[in-house]
Formats: structure tokens, C-alpha cells, sequence
């Protein structure tokens, strides 16, 4: 699997969470090396394991996973000769205690888990090393009864201990000495019994100086009287270390003889740990067992939650790989769609990883070779990317690694450059990974990408959806439209005052939602080995202050004139049979409504209607200021009003169909007659 992208979908972050709940070292260093399988014999194994270890919680309420030390380090040590100190075979025959525990309560469960009571038959019962370590070893010690001789030398030491401790204790007491000595007590210095005696009265004290104080008014004498026993006590730990040693070899040599089968107890041990810990964090993210499939098959998706979020995500339904391979998701901004495209990678990394996802029943992934993912700002100011830059670099290296029945996840794809190129490359990559075969899921705010989608085979489009009375992401995906990017309401929410709104809009209702040109949505359409040629978009006329400007260039359906001035004709200027026909029960892109953005062709030049149909099929076109009545026979579609004008119900069209003295003598002819004013100020088929 491709690092960068489990990077990008938090993988990392999932298995900082599983670690939680292992129990011992041991269990976390195999989360550590934890990856997602390509296999899917492998990932369905995995996903078993996971489900026999929650069945077993939930029955037994845990189980005996006592006594987990990684002691791989220890074995390893006493395999190549070292003698392994006291606790170290304190932690050795913890493991191998628990060891026989963990067998003996996995044979016990061989129905309800038999995959997982199997791993059981390869641990090995080593209880004679267990009795010896113990029968000698405690904590940090060895014990006196180790040896006849430990136990000998240990019982001289402490006639000796006591012998020096009394005649310390006669010259402190010692009326002889009263004046030298500076305390009562009795203390060691580097390993010598002494007294503390006044510096001035050191020669009053038979003996050797052994330290002085920092001051030096104290200096410390081993008397006399000691030295003797000092002598025969130095000699006597000589033995008893000595003696510790040899026990110490002997059981390091009882622990190297079984080195392969206490490794092996070790590598089972450390499994359970992962497995259970497997088990407790899919029961806390209440997560199911996917089905799995082989990659390229159907993907579906039920109430899947982002396992980081948890409760607080919104759950996702996603069903893809039957009738199309790519899906396009639109929307808003923090809409959700970053969220949904994490959700789908880190479900599927998830369960090829044993993992149980955080979703509904019914969820079945296919198991992908790869799992490719460009999410986030690719920014970097240390290599001098831009976003775009950064984002191209990523898409570059994924399409070098794109195989048969990959998954690959994009986050606004095309971003950070001129839209127009920008559409054009997404459109491009997009089509590039469908014909690889793999399942790709995509945002995008481009609007020639949306409509890309809608005519590609494969290919669908999805939104997140949005409340527009409350101005709230609902963090819904559905499947089979395009949302829109609502920049303007999540601009007003977030306190952009309404004049610049307002700007705005008349802007937007000018220029409409086409961002690519005729020869690049030809080029892509086209096959990759022969891309047809397109003319050229006709020019805009440039806006003034009065009107708002209209779109400079057509979006895909536009028709564009020939090398003789005549208007191509397209579905959206075929079979009008004759006037006063029923609008009604004509499609939406073959008839007119005002505040449509039209293609004039005999004027070589847009403009935005201003009325319905009359009963000779003509309608006006607001065309520089200017209003004409031309027939629709004439007249090309480039941007529908319920696209351009999202809120239409409370948009005011005079904004963008009058010019500011009509508007002027519209307000004053609301309030009185106006001599002279005989137009007719029309919104829509109602006349005012």
C-alpha cells in the first residue's frame, strides 16, 4: 500500500487508537507493524479472528492474557550466551505461566472460536522451567535455598555482618572514646563498616581513615578492631556473588535450550494481544464485519462513520462499481465532502487490515491493490509548491502507481489553478483512471466537471446536501445530481455584508457557471488517440456599470457558428413544429424563462432573457443594455436560471433584466403615474 496515502487517510492515527487496547508491549510493536493485506483469503482471515475474539468477550468477558512481557530481547540475549539477570527469568516464566493459562482457556472455547483455539495447539506447557525459575528466584534476588553452598556462604555472612555491628557499636559506647566520636551511629562507606570521629580527635581512634566529610571536620575510621572481620566478610561476598552467578548460567542455559518454543509462545501470545485488541475496539466503535469481494467489484457502503469521529459524523450511504466506476461529489464548503472521501479509504483500509468498520450491515468492500489518495493542501514553502503544484505532484505519483482495480480518492481535483485548465485536467485525469478500471471518487466545485459527469458512461454525479433555509450542511450524500458550492450563503453566514452579496450575484447572473472552453470539453468528449478539432468560443461583449456581464464563453451544449456565419444546430434548436406549442411538456433546456443566459446567433453575441414565449415564439433578450425580441428558433441556452440563481424564489431578477433607469421608473411608477412612461417593465410573465 502507497505510505503517503494511508498518511493522508489517518491510518496512522487508527492504529494509535488500537493501541490502546493491548495489553502489553508486546501487542502494541505488532500494531505497529500492522498494514492492510491485498490479499482478500489473508483480509477475510483477519476479519475472522476479529469476530471469534468479540464473541468471546461478550461470552467470557475478556480473557487470560496474563503475565505479556516482550521478553524477545531476553531470549535473544541468553540464545547468544548472556546471563540473564534475576527479573529477567522472573519475566521469562511470567510469559510461560501465562502461556499454559491462555491454552488451557482456548481449548475450553474450541466451539465458539476454532480459528483462534487453534493458534493455542502451537504454544508449547513449560512448567519445569517455570518451577525452577520460580524455586530459585524471587523479584530481584536469588534465594538462599538456590544452592547448600548459596545458603552456607549467605548464613557466614551475617554472623560476620553481626560481629562487625557490635564491636562498632563498643567503641561508640566506649567511655575511652567519648570525646573523639561525633555521633552514635554506625555507617558504610564504599563498602566498609566505619564511625563518624571529630577531625581534631582522629588520633584517639585506633584505625584506618576511610572518607572525610566535604567540610572535613568528620572524618570516617574503620577501627581496629573490625578490620579483621571486614577482611572475612569481603571474602565471603566474594562467594556468595560468585555463587549467584553460577545459578544465574544455569537457568540462562535451561531458558537457551527452549529458545525456539518459548519464541514461538511469544509470537502467539503477541497475536492474542492484537486480535483482542482487535475485538475491544470494533465492540467501543460498535463496528460490523464487512463483506468482502474481489477489486472491481461493487462497493456498498451503509451508515458508515468516520471511526475519529465517531457519534458526531453523519452516516454515509455509498454504492458504487456496477453502473458506474467514477462519482463526482459537489457541494459546499465544510459540506462534508472531505469527510465523505476519508470515510470510504479509511473503511476499506480498515477492513484489509482485520479491522471490523464503524457501519451498518450489508457493508461490502472490495479488496483493492492499492488505495490511492491526494486530500488536503499539498502546499509546501520548504520545496517552493503551491497548492497546485503540490496537488499535481501527488496526482502524478498516484497515476504512476494506479493499477487494475485500484480505489482512488481525490479532494478538490483541478483546484488552485485557471478554472478553465484546471475543469479540463480533472476531466482528463478522471477519464484516465476509468479507463484503468479502478473505482475513483472526487470533489470538485467546477462546474464543467459536474457536467463532464453527467455524459460520460461510468460516470455519475453526487452532492452533499444543504438546508438552504437554515444555511446548514446536512452532511448527506446522495447519489445521481449535482450540488451545488453555495459560496455565496456560507459567504453571508459567515458576515459578508449584503452590498458585496449583492455585487456578487449580479455578477454571477452575468457570467454564469461555464468555466472551460468548447475545445477543451471537445478534446476530452473525443477519443485519446484523435481529439477533434472545436471552434473557438465567441466573444463577449465587454460589461458596463448599468448591466451585468454575460458568460465569455459557452459551457459544453453550446452551438457555435460555422466558418460561414451560421448557427450548427444542436438538440436545443430542433423541433420547434410552430408557435403557441405547450411549454409545459417540453424539456427544460428547450425552452426559455427569463433570466436564462442565451447565445443570440444572428448577433454573434450573448445576452439574458427577459420574457416568456409569446404566442409567436419570441421572446426579449436584454443584449447590451438593449432589449430585442428574437425568435427562440435563434437562440442557444448557456446557462439555465435555476443554476445561475440558486435562491430564485427570493432573488430579485430586475437586478440583472433592467437596466438602473428602468428600475428607477419602475419604483416610481409603483407609487404614481409617470407621464410619458408607456414600457411595459416585465419580471418573469407577470406584468407590472
Amino acid at each position: 500500500m502507497d505510505e503517503k496515502s494511508l498518511c493522508t487517510l489517518e491510518y496512522p492515527k487508527i492504529k494509535e487508537r488500537l493501541k490502546e487496547y493491548a495489553l502489553s508491549n508486546l501487542g502494541r510493536k505488532l500494531v505497529d507493524a500492522m498494514a492492510p493485506t491485498a490479499d482478500i483469503d489473508r483480509a477475510n482471515a483477519l476479519l475472522d479472528e476479529t469476530q471469534e475474539a468479540r464473541a468471546l468477550v461478550a461470552q467470557s468477558g475478556g480473557h487470560p492474557l496474563a503475565g505479556l512481557h516482550d521478553i524477545s530481547e531476553c531470549i535473544e540475549r541468553a540464545s547468544k550466551g548472556a546471563v540473564l539477570h534475576p527479573e529477567d527469568l522472573m519475566r521469562v516464566a511470567d510469559l510461560l505461566r501465562g502461556c499454559s493459562k491462555v491454552k488451557k482457556f482456548m481449548r475450553s472455547k474450541r466451539a465458539l472460536a476454532p480459528n483462534l483455539s487453534g493458534y493455542a495447539e502451537s504454544v508449547t506447557d513449560l512448567p519445569h522451567v517455570v518451577s525452577e525459575i520460580e524455586g530459585v528466584v524471587a523479584g530481584n534476588l536469588v534465594l538462599d535455598n538456590a544452592s547448600p553452598r548459596l545458603s552456607s556462604v549467605r548464613a557466614r555472612i551475617r554472623v560476620l555482618d553481626e560481629r562487625i555491628r557490635s564491636a562498632l557499636q563498643a567503641v561508640i559506647t566506649s567511655p575511652r572514646y567519648r570525646d573523639a566520636i561525633q555521633d552514635g551511629y554506625i555507617s558504610q562507606k564504599d563498602g566498609q563498616f566505619v564511625v563518624a570521629v571529630k577531625a581534631s580527635h582522629r588520633n584517639l581512634v585506633p584505625g584506618s581513615v576511610v572518607a572525610s566529610s566535604s567540610s572535613g571536620a568528620t572524618v570516617f575510621i574503620e577501627p581496629a578492631a573490625v578490620r579483621r572481620h571486614s577482611d572475612e566478610l569481603k571474602i565471603a561476598r566474594a562467594e556468595e556473588e560468585s555463587e549467584v552467578y553460577q545459578i544465574l548460567v544455569a537457568l540462562t542455559g535451561l531458558v537457551a535450550e527452549r529458545a525456539q518454543e518459548i519464541k514461538v509462545n511469544v509470537e502467539v501470545l503477541g497475536a492474542y494481544d492484537l486480535i483482542f485488541a482487535r475485538a475491544r475496539y470494533a465492540e467501543q466503535l460498535k463496528a460490523v464485519r464487512p463483506a468482502l469481494i474481489a477489486a472491481g467489484e461493487r462497493l456498498a457502503i451503509r451508515q458508515a462513520r468516520h471511526p475519529l469521529l465517531h457519534q458526531d459524523a453523519v452516516p454515509l450511504d455509498l454504492e458504487m462499481g456496477g453502473r458506474f466506476r467514477v462519482l463526482v461529489i459537489t457541494g459546499p464548503n465544510t459540506g462534508g465532502k472531505t469527510v465523505a472521501l476519508k470515510t470510504v479509504g479509511i473503511c476499506v483500509l480498515m477492513a484489509q487490515s482485520g479491522l471490523h468498520v464503524p457501519a451498518g450491515e450489508g457493508t461490502t468492500l472490495p479488496v483493492f491493490p492499492d488505495v490511492l489518495a491526494d486530500i488536503g493542501d499539498e502546499q509546501s514553502i520548504e520545496n517552493s509548491l503551491s497548492t497546485f503544484s503540490g496537488h499535481m505532484g501527488n496526482i502524478a505519483r498516484m497515476m504512476k502507481l494506479a493499477v487494475p482495480g485500484c480505489l482512488v480518492l481525490m479532494d478538490e481535483i483541478g483546484t488552485g489553478t485557471d478554472p478553465a485548465e484546471g475543469a479540463a485536467l480533472a476531466c482528463a485525469i478522471l477519464s484516465d483512471l476509468y479507463r484503468r478500471g479502478g473505482l475513483v471518487v472526487a470533489t470538485t466545485h467546477y462546474g464543467d466537471v459536474k457536467r463532464f459527469a453527467d455524459t460520460r458512461p461510468g460516470f455519475v454525479n453526487g452532492c452533499m446536501e444543504f438546508d438552504q433555509e437554515t444555511l446548514r450542511p446536512l452532511y448527506v450524500l446522495t447519489v445521481g445530481k449535482a450540488g451545488k458550492s453555495q459560496g455565496l450563503w456560507i459567504a453571508e453566514r459567515l458576515g459578508i455584508s449584503g452590498d458585496v452579496l449583492a455585487n456578487a450575484r449580479q455578477v454571477l447572473a452575468g457570467a454564469g457557471h461555464a468555466t472551460g472552453s468548447a475545445k477543451q470539453r471537445a478534446t476530452l468528449d473525443a477519443p485519446a488517440a484523435a481529439p477533434p478539432a472545436a471552434a473557438e468560443p465567441v466573444a463577449a461583449d465587454p460589461p458596463t456599470t448599468d448591466e451585468p456581464p454575460v458568460a465569455a464563453e459557452p459551457p459544453a451544449t453550446v452551438d457555435l457558428p460555422d466558418s460561414a456565419g451560421q448557427p450548427v444546430p444542436t438538440s436545443t434548436s430542433r423541433g420547434y413544429r410552430h408557435a403557441g406549442r405547450d411549454l409545459s411538456k417540453l424539456p427544460r433546456e428547450e425552452h426559455f424563462l427569463p433570466g436564462d443566459n442565451v447565445l443570440v446567433h444572428s448577433m454573434k453575441r450573448r445576452g439574458i432573457v427577459a420574457t416568456e414565449e409569446d404566442q409567436h415564439g419570441n421572446v426579449e433578450v436584454v443584449v447590451s443594455r438593449v432589449r430585442h425580441s428574437i425568435n427562440h428558433k435563434r437562440l442557444t441556452m448557456t446557462g439555465k436560471r435555476e443554476d445561475l440563481y440558486p435562491d430564485l424564489e427570493s432573488y430579485d431578477l430586475d437586478i440583472v433584466l433592467l437596466t438602473k433607469d428602468d428600475r428607477r421608473l419602475a419604483r416610481q411608477m409603483e407609487k404614481k403615474h409617470v407621464e410619458g412612461a408607456e414600457r411595459i417593465i416585465r419580471k418573469g410573465s407577470d406584468d407590472r
